[in-house]
Formats: C-alpha cells, structure tokens, sequence
C-alpha cells in the first residue's frame, strides 16, 4: 500500500504499508439445489446437486413406503423428516465420483436417480448427501492430513422395546467409526476428520417423490370438495385419475374419478385429510 492513501475519516497513509495475504482454498462442501420434493417422471429422473473441492460424494437412500405415506403425513409435510424410522428403512448408500471438478467454485452435476425409482416404484425417499476426508480436494499446507474417516453404517429403526438395554447403547454414535469423537476444536479445519462431523455444509438431505400428477382440492363450507387433476409435464387436464380422499386415520370417506376437464365433486362422509390420486401405476 503506498503512501498517500486515504482512509475513511481522510487521513492519508504516511508510510509504505506490506502485508502477505494467504487465500485459502473453499471447504469442501455439498449441497441439492432448489427446493422441490416431486419429479415429474420421465426416461431420465435426475436431481441436481452442486459440490465444492469434493472429488466424490456419499449417496445414502431411505424409503418412505407408499402405504406408509398416510402415517408420515400424519407428522409431516412432503418435505418433513420426523419419525422416518417408524415409515421407512433405508435402502442403500454409494459413492459417486464426480468427473473434472473445477477447484475452488461450485461445479453442478446430475445425480441419476431412474434406477431408484423404477427399482422401488410408489413411495417417497430421502436422499442425503456427505462427504469424508477421502471425498475431499483439499491441500493442507504445513500439516499433515489425518487418515481418511469412514462413516458409521446406518441403523433402520427396530422394536428397540424388544431388546435388553445396554449401558453401551449408542456408543459407536457417539464416539465415531474409530472409537473416538472428533475435536470439537478441529471442527473448521477440513485437514481433520472432526471438519466432516460437525461442519455445515458437508451434508445434505432432500425428499423425492415421483409423480406427473398435480392436485388442487378445496373444500366449501358445506364440506363439498372440488379437486382439479393436472399433468405436472404439459400442464393440461387429466381424466380418469382415481381420487380417494383419506382420513387421519388413513380409511377412505370419499371417492370419484376426474371429468375430461380434470375435474372431480366429492362429499366425504368425515374429515378429510389427506387426497391420493392414481392413475396408470402412479
């Protein structure tokens, strides 16, 4: 900085100033991108996802089963995620490779998920997204890098009641794949396993669910319902979709089938609370 510069108040620098700046590369970080839960089915069902430094990225599948949605939307919106274990189970977890990650900037990519869902048709599922020390790009000037971490293995939820309790319960999630918790202080410094513990950013979940059927239902004050049926794809009218209005017990009090207009009246006998529409194995 040469002299003569001025500062805020108008002050002028009176010597030659020198300073040595270090930029430090981005953390490695993942993330989904938008915000929507329904894919409108297609050849090629695919979620879109940015990372960070990272050369790979852990794919880990839960599913919601279909005749389990009525009980997950008892607590939850379609993006919600309490009491999955009562619903679901998990599926499987991979690692995908990610091709010629440009350092430092967010590269986005495609994550093919048509397998998944022809595979495991109906239903919804939660993919979520994390990285280890092993997924990142990363260089750590001046120390050395620690082993590559390893996730823990995902536990589905069982009849724990069922089960003699153990003062140990719990104890590898606690302390980690290697028997030890990380350091907390250690918990910005992506040299350190600790960084992939604790660090925002390095893990991410979505719900998907695939469907080209759109509802809108309304109800009057007299309890009379109007549900419009739509194709998400084309945005026209969808006939002969089979609605069955639920209620929050999960038993049908309702049912009609849309109009050429997609349109349907229905009275149900109760509360509803819940629409599901089918048509053609949707």
């Amino acid at each position: 900085l040469e002299p003569g510069i001025r500062n805020s108040k108008g002050d002028r620098l009176e010597e030659r100033a020198q300073q040595t700046v270090t930029f430090a590369s981005a953390k490695p970080q993942v993330r989904f991108v938008g915000k929507g839960v329904i894919l409108p089915e297609n050849k090629v069902l695919s979620v879109p996802l940015e990372a960070v430094n990272v050369r790979s990225v852990r794919i880990t599948a839960f599913r919601v089963y279909d005749d389990n949605m009525g009980q997950f939307l008892q607590v939850n919106k379609l993006d919600g995620t309490q009491e999955l274990g009562r619903v679901g189970r998990y599926l499987w977890r991979k690692t995908v490779h990610l091709s010629a990650p440009e350092p430092n900037k967010w590269n986005r990519y495609n994550l093919d998920v048509t397998e998944l869902f022809e595979k495991h048709p109906g239903g919804l599922f939660r993919l979520t997204l994390s990285i280890t020390r092993a997924d990142a790009v990363y260089t750590c000037p001046g120390e050395t890098p620690e082993a590559d971490g390893v996730e823990a293995p995902f536990q589905n939820e069982e009849d724990y009641a069922q089960r003699e309790a153990s003062s140990w319960d719990y104890a590898e999630e606690y302390y980690g794949a290697y028997g030890e918790r990380g350091n907390w202080a250690d918990r910005e410094n992506p040299c350190r396993n600790a960084y992939y513990q604790y660090a925002p950013g390095v893990r991410d979940a979505r719900n998907f669910l695939s469907s080209n059927i759109g509802l809108v239902a309304k109800r009057d004050q007299r309890g009379q319902m109007l549900i419009v049926a739509t194709d998400l794809r084309t945005s026209q009218p969808l006939k002969g979709v089979k609605l069955t209005v639920l209620n929050f017990q999960n038993q049908p009090i309702g049912t009609a089938d849309s109009d050429g207009d997609g349109l349907a009246e229905i009275k149900p006998n109760g509360a509803p609370f819940v629409v599901l529409a089918e048509k053609g194995g949707e």
